[in-house]
């Protein structure tokens, strides 16, 4: 993803779960753009 640089932000959905969330800000570090982790059926979504 960083290679190619095509994002302007990027979205990970199915984060239920704290363990997840932490995979999703961990992503989010190595990533130059907005991080949103959630559930798209939850309507949940944090900023990584």
């Amino acid at each position: 993803m960083r290679a190619e640089n095509l994002q302007t932000s990027v979205y990970v959905n199915q984060v239920e779960t704290l363990w997840a969330l932490a995979d999703a800000r961990m992503l989010a570090a190595f990533l130059e753009c907005p991080v949103l982790a959630g559930s798209l059926q939850r309507g949940e979504y944090f900023l990584c």
